[in-house]
């Protein structure tokens, strides 16, 4: 049931439809919705902002292993850079994980800093008495290619991870 939720909100955010012009120069009654697609249309495209869809498969991660990870952005465009927060939710085989984080990016370059904590399962062969949830995490991607690195207090570990 939680990966269908994923995947239905990785669709309806698939595209960012809902990505606005910086400038507030015409107002809502001057232009229509699908006027914001237009070629006619003068909005330009390397200074908008809007949500973004986040989706990685992380195939082993070290805490709760295979896992669907996936979250939504909101973004601010300057130019071919971007920068704005991020949630994401991680669902694996033996737990969940969320993240907030930070992003900033450029066309194929990605760097995310954030907070990650571990909700594990009682089948989670960690001891989970000695183990801390909560982490800093640091997240490297150039194209689809993910490095994810979380840092919590007793652990340290890197996970390789796909997607977008």
């Amino acid at each position: 049931m939680k990966l269908l939720i994923l995947l239905v909100c990785s669709v309806c955010f698939w595209a960012s439809a809902w990505a606005e012009e910086g400038s507030d120069t015409t107002s809502e009654e001057e232009t229509s919705f699908f006027d914001q697609f237009s070629f006619e249309n003068d909005a330009d495209p390397f200074n908008m902002r809007g949500l973004s869809p986040r989706y990685a498969y992380v195939h082993d991660e070290n805490l709760i292993g295979h896992t669907h990870y996936g979250g939504i952005a909101y973004f601010e465009r300057h130019g071919a850079a971007w920068e704005g927060p991020s949630l994401r939710a991680g669902f694996g085989s033996r737990g969940e994980k969320i993240n907030l984080a930070y992003t900033d990016g450029f066309s194929f370059f990605q760097v995310d800093l954030g907070l990650s904590y571990y909700f594990l399962d009682s089948d989670n062969p960690r001891d989970l008495e000695e183990l801390e949830l909560l982490g800093l995490e640091l997240g490297l991607r150039m194209w689809v290619v993910q490095i994810i690195g979380v840092h919590t207090e007793e652990t340290s570990f890197v996970s390789l991870a796909f997607g977008f």
